[in-house]
């Protein structure tokens, strides 16, 4: 057999199980939708993978422009061809050209299911646990709502609009560390996120979705009727009438007319567990063992993006605390996973990207 192809046979094997756990989350949705559990809705699913595809092709793109500004500098006679021959040894290098399919094929249609699922959240299972994660919270908060303490800190205009900022910096976080996880040289690290962000995307964003089947503080009051959350609701909003910047109440009004009209690209309320926490804890997680600097830049954003989803009503801090629980047992049981896919416990070389 042709040396490449032995080698990308023994190299795909190592993602047979996600594979596996892939098709079997694909055959799930099916069989909700055939027996009428589940609504075929596909927009939000297309939604995500668009918004994944544009910005691995913008990363790609970015990375080509980075190597011919070096090749220039460096004062190549032909960059075109060096800028090819460097791609080349960038895909060869440590297997990259059989990771990087795998990873963005299982991550793409992953995150593609998780969405049309998630879509038809309150169709599988109306919202009915909203009143008593806020009773939760304020058992664990001395009989205030969450976002009371936050405010303390975190309630002046431009904290607001800092947090929201971050929170909205998510979704491009989460992307990028797909295409980081597709190109680093430590296949375990590789491994044990592929695996943690599977069960993140299917476990958190899925099933426990649907069985704590919960909307938010940002929409309490239009399916309840309850006005625990108008100040906080009302503080959002005089921020976003002083600087136009609270981008999260565009969102959230985006979601409810997707959710009253069954319709829109953004769809899907899903409040419990907070997957916004569980990635960046998932994040911080990858990046531990990355210098100081990294380290450092991946518990801040965690411990911001724990706080923002309090305070810019999304969350219940009992859906963050369950987020940052869950993210932990996943990257642990991930790391088990990774090693019997591998077929040995150990790191392979430092979790860089670059090249070599």
């Amino acid at each position: 057999m042709n040396p490449w192809l032995s080698r990308f046979f023994v190299v795909s094997r190592q993602y047979s199980w996600l594979y596996v756990g892939m098709v079997g989350h694909i055959g799930i949705m099916w069989l909700m939708i055939q027996l009428g559990y589940l609504v075929p809705y596909y927009q939000a699913g297309l939604f995500y993978m668009r918004v994944a595809t544009h910005l691995i092709v913008n990363l790609s793109l970015l990375y080509m422009l980075v190597v011919v500004v070096r090749l220039l500098r460096e004062g190549r006679q032909n960059p075109t061809r060096a800028l090819i021959g460097a791609l080349r040894e960038a895909l060869i290098a440590h297997d990259r050209y059989i990771h990087v399919p795998h990873v963005l094929i299982i991550s793409i249609l992953t995150i593609r299911t998780f969405a049309t699922i998630k879509s038809s959240i309150p169709t599988v299972n109306a919202f009915s646990w909203d009143l008593r994660f806020m009773a939760a919270d304020r058992l664990l908060f001395g009989g205030y709502d969450a976002y009371q303490w936050t405010s303390l800190l975190f309630g002046s205009t431009p904290a607001l609009v800092g947090l929201n900022f971050l929170y909205n910096l998510w979704l491009i976080l989460v992307i990028s560390a797909i295409v980081w996880c597709a190109f680093m040289r430590n296949n375990h690290l590789r491994m044990q996120y592929m695996f943690a962000m599977f069960l993140a995307w299917v476990v958190a964003g899925n099933f426990l979705a649907v069985f704590f089947s919960s909307a938010g503080p940002c929409f309490l009051e239009r399916l309840t009727g309850d006005h625990a959350f108008d100040p906080l609701m009302s503080s959002l909003k005089l921020a976003n009438e002083q600087t136009g910047m609270i981008w999260a109440l565009l969102a959230q009004d985006a979601l409810w007319a997707a959710y009253t009209s069954n319709d829109g690209a953004i769809s899907g309320i899903s409040a419990m567990p907070s997957l916004h926490v569980v990635f960046a804890v998932l994040l911080y997680c990858a990046l531990r063992h990355q210098g100081s600097v990294a380290r450092s830049a991946g518990l801040a954003f965690a411990v911001l993006v724990l706080v923002g989803s309090v305070q810019l009503g999304w969350h219940y801090a009992v859906d963050g605390i369950a987020g940052v629980v869950l993210a932990l047992a996943f990257w642990r049981l991930a790391g088990s996973l990774a090693s019997l896919a591998l077929g040995s416990p150990r790191y392979d070389a430092p979790a860089t990207a670059e090249p070599s």
